[in-house]
């Protein structure tokens, strides 16, 4: 699948107002089971980092549910990926299994700076 955010390959933006799950992680599942336009931030922990994360719902294109994720801050700073985007479509009928579905395929579903750097890190055995 090639997504290709613009002819630039920059950023993808959205003009519709999306609506401000803010950090509640219920209320994004809820919006993104039937891919309705919202937005939320999340903090994560991934192994010894602290990842905070923006995720945006843009709705459905051609039976897939557009989410950009963007990486806002790291820590501890080990390498500058703040800022760095990725935008993935799932399948409609995989939105309720989003987690697994994205940890599985997120290289062949999602494009952007964050996806190739993971594909680089990836290359290099990491996982």
């Amino acid at each position: 699948m090639n997504l290709q955010p613009n002819a630039l390959g920059t950023e993808p933006q959205t003009s519709f107002e999306l609506y401000d799950c803010k950090s509640n992680p219920e209320c994004f599942v809820e919006k993104l089971e039937n891919c309705s336009l919202a937005k939320a931030l999340f903090i994560e922990k991934f192994n010894n980092f602290n990842l905070t994360i923006s995720a945006q719902i843009y709705g459905v294109e051609n039976n897939y549910c557009k989410i950009k994720f963007k990486l806002i801050k790291l820590e501890p700073k080990i390498i500058n990926i703040e800022g760095k985007w990725a935008l993935c479509k799932i399948p409609l009928e995989d939105l309720k299994n989003y987690q697994s579905y994205l940890k599985e395929k997120r290289i062949d579903v999602c494009e952007g700076p964050l996806v190739e750097m993971f594909k680089l890190y990836k290359a290099f055995g990491k996982q």
